[in-house]
């Protein structure tokens, strides 16, 4: 989506989080209830945050 949007402008694009983690926001829990190497893993197939930067 952010392609379609900003097309060759995006410099960086990143994903972070995990299965565990959006499935941890999905019934509601806190992420101090997660252990801090479970928060730190990244799997893009289950991204909780996506961000990017761009130039103009």
């Amino acid at each position: 989506m952010a392609r379609a949007a900003f097309g060759d402008r995006i410099r960086l694009l990143a994903s972070l989080g995990n299965a565990l983690t959006a499935s941890a926001e999905l019934l509601g829990l806190a992420a101090d209830r997660l252990w801090p190497d479970e928060l730190e893993k990244n799997d893009p197939e289950y991204p909780m945050v996506v961000a990017f930067a761009t130039v103009d």
